[in-house]
């Protein structure tokens, strides 16, 4: 039987593209003006890195895990529902950054936006991670977990 998803969004990673478009820029100026190929490509070889990496990210909730993934999907995470407590949206503010972060209770997954689903895990892990649309990702995951209380969810 196939999964069906229910919840799937993509969230464009704008920091990261406007980082890498500056970083091309300077990478593209150093080849054309300063004589300096070597450091140029380097420049716009990260550049293509960073946004294959985290130019965007993918959350989705199937019948049986919460998953995401940046980018082309080469940085990628599973949670089992079994390993899920609770969860609800917390306002995140840009100086904690965007991409994987470590927040002092646990990891952050983000690439845009000032609101993440803070997720409560077994052994009292936590992870925060960003969506464009974080009461929409609560409710699909409420609705996956019909175990799950309501009240810790925070909807």
């Amino acid at each position: 039987m196939k999964s069906e998803t229910r919840y799937e969004k993509r969230q464009e990673g704008r920091a990261i593209q406007f980082s890498s478009a500056i970083i091309s820029l300077a990478g593209l100026w150093l080849i054309t003006n300063e004589a300096r190929p070597t450091v140029g490509l380097t420049l716009l070889g990260i550049a293509g890195v960073l946004s294959m990496l985290f130019g965007s990210m993918t959350v989705s909730v199937d019948h049986e895990a919460l998953r995401f993934h940046f980018g082309w999907g080469l940085i990628r995470k599973r949670i089992a529902f079994c390993d899920l407590r609770s969860w609800h949206v917390v306002k995140c503010h840009w100086i904690y950054g965007y991409g994987i972060r470590h927040y002092g209770k646990g990891w952050m997954y983000r690439v845009s936006g000032n609101q993440v689903v803070e997720l409560h895990l077994v052994g009292s892990r936590q992870l925060r991670l960003g969506t464009a649309e974080p009461y929409a990702l609560c409710a699909a995951l409420a609705a996956a977990l019909p175990q799950a209380d309501l009240d810790s969810a925070s909807l």
